[in-house]
């Protein structure tokens, strides 16, 4: 009896010693209400490698319309962390494992380009955003836009869109 008393004393002691450290990732243990910044993660579009290339960012766009938000602190990429790791192409939250693994961050945006549903001649330009809850492991839908005649239009889509996106991110990191 006595060494089991001993036992759960130790771990209880060992327990909020761990709590006291200060580990990368506890923010995700605070509430949202704590008055912290919420970190934010962008990953690259997960079919955006050519438009990236042709100087189309879809995550470059995203990172503009949320650098001024008080309440979100937008990451710099963590390339070095992530070495090994898959982040391109992903678009669900199953796939975010990994990356939860090795940063802090306390949501992650995910982007895509959305495929043209009608079949016609003319290309039409397209997106659509997912937001992971690192804490819960909850996924929600964001915005989205299509049939867009132009990137340009695409911009002022999201633009127009910001408030519901910082929204969706805000219910998102309360639905853990």
């Amino acid at each position: 009896m006595k060494h089991q008393f001993l036992s759960t004393a130790t771990l209880l002691i060992f327990s909020l010693m761990w709590l006291s450290m200060d580990l990368p990732g506890k923010s995700r243990f605070l509430p949202p209400e704590s008055g912290q910044k919420l970190k934010v993660l962008i990953l690259p579009s997960a079919n955006g490698y050519e438009y990236e290339q042709a100087n189309y960012g879809l995550d470059t766009q995203i990172r503009k319309l949320l650098s001024s938000q008080g309440s979100i602190e937008l990451m710099k990429f963590p390339y070095k962390d992530l070495q090994g790791t898959n982040y391109y192409g992903v678009f669900d939250k199953r796939y975010c494992q990994d990356i939860i693994k090795n940063t802090d961050a306390d949501i992650i945006i995910m982007s895509r380009f959305a495929k043209d549903s009608h079949m016609s001649t003319e290309f039409h330009w397209g997106y659509e955003l997912r937001i992971v809850n690192t804490q819960s492991d909850t996924q929600c839908s964001s915005i989205q836009g299509d049939h867009l005649k132009s990137y340009e239009r695409l911009i002022e889509d999201l633009k127009a869109k910001r408030e519901s996106l910082i929204h969706d991110i805000l219910t998102c990191r309360k639905s853990g």
